[in-house]
């Protein structure tokens, strides 16, 4: 929970909004209301900065990673990193959100390729009963027919999801791997995976179009704070990796 909500202050829209409540707080004390004013302007000009698809597809695309050296023998094994979850009123209540979504089915297509066993990485996330592995498991069974042959159930994030695939992996003396995850997710994940030993080569999923600069991309967006929140929880989770690792 405290790990949840001290995302949510430090990303995009959920700060600024923070940032503004705080801001109109303060304006109904007199010595502070020029300050709240000021405050307002620049948190509302952020918010609206921040809703341009040329602002979000900016910082995305500055997320993606170039090429990775060649690794000293063949994958064995492909990874799929767990992404988003969704609460649903149907039974189990919980299904694959669309990232993880893309995930599975872009790991599924690369194991029809190569014949290599599917590793699924995901512990619980939004609080529901069930790891977004056990439900990528499940649904690269009954939708894509290509089962994974393990399933890494208590990883927090993608830190762990490389510490405890690695812990399977290595035990079945796989030292290299592809892993599947999305674009502007690659680049910390590689991050993460330098620490365990494994040899990486980087599957990233539908790469982000880069701005155009269209009159279209400085149309306000809802799907623009979306991506903006990615772009700046990674940015964020990078700086955060370098300073453990």
């Amino acid at each position: 929970m405290l790990r949840t909500a001290a995302t949510a202050l430090t990303v995009p829209p959920t700060n600024i909004a923070f940032f503004l409540f705080c801001a109109a707080l303060l304006s109904f004390w007199e010595p502070g209301r020029r300050m709240a004013t000021r405050a307002i302007v620049l948190g509302s000009g952020l918010l609206v900065l921040l809703s341009l698809p040329v602002i979000a597809m900016t910082f995305l695309a500055s997320l993606e990673t170039g090429p990775v050296s060649a690794p000293s023998q063949p994958p064995s094994a492909i990874i799929i990193l767990g992404g988003d979850v969704e609460k649903v009123n149907d039974t189990p209540n919980v299904v694959l959100g669309p990232l993880s979504l893309e995930r599975v089915r872009a790991g599924a297509r690369l194991a029809r390729s190569t014949g290599l066993p599917l590793l699924v990485s995901g512990g619980i996330v939004n609080h529901t009963a069930i790891p977004v592995a056990t439900l990528m498991q499940q649904s690269l069974a009954a939708d894509f027919n290509r089962p994974a042959r393990w399933a890494e159930t208590t990883s927090f994030d993608t830190w762990e999801n490389a510490a405890y695939s690695a812990l399977i992996l290595q035990d079945e003396g796989i030292r290299t791997v592809f892993v599947v995850t999305h674009s502007w997710h690659m680049r910390r994940a590689l991050l993460a995976f330098r620490q365990t030993g494994l040899e990486v080569i980087p599957v990233p999923v539908r790469r982000e179009r880069h701005p155009t600069f269209a009159a279209s991309e400085f149309v306000p967006s809802a799907s623009a704070w979306l991506k903006c929140y990615f772009a700046f929880h990674e940015w964020i989770g990078l700086a955060w990796y370098a300073l453990r690792g």
